[in-house]
């Protein structure tokens, strides 16, 4: 299989990743809300204020889409953007204290970052990394 094929499959699996993320934290969230929040009473406070990690949270999921589209179009602003786009990320969900979840959302948050890792590796290790454009 050609290496752009596989680079953009991962790009577009990255991006359902994402909307499943979003998906099952929405629906986790609605019928397990009583025991999160049970659970959530015995765990240490985040680092960051809650309005903080809302207005991360929500630009992370503005952001990471419109990136993705650029690193399928082998745009290099796409491409400078995305590993600093991670390694934020990675600090922010540090600083977010503990996080209770249900099977679906880590299962897909780690298929994520999986993709993440992938791409960053065919990104800066590959021959594909001369192919974006200035």
């Amino acid at each position: 299989m050609n290496l752009d094929k596989i680079y953009k499959n991962i790009i577009l699996a990255d991006l359902l990743a994402l909307i499943l993320i979003i998906i099952s934290g929405i629906v986790e969230g609605i019928y397990n809300e009583n025991a999160y929040n049970n659970a959530l009473t015995y765990l240490p406070k985040a680092l960051l204020p809650e309005s903080v990690l809302m207005v991360f949270g929500i630009s992370i999921i503005i952001i990471y889409p419109i990136t993705l589209f650029w690193l399928y179009r082998f745009n290099n602003f796409g491409k400078i953007i995305y590993l600093p786009l991670n390694i934020f990320f990675l600090f922010v969900t540090m600083l977010s204290g503990y996080i209770v979840s249900g099977p679906l959302l880590t299962s897909f948050s780690g298929l994520g970052y999986m993709l993440s890792g992938s791409l960053i590796t065919i990104i800066y290790f590959t021959e594909i990394k001369n192919k974006f454009d200035w």
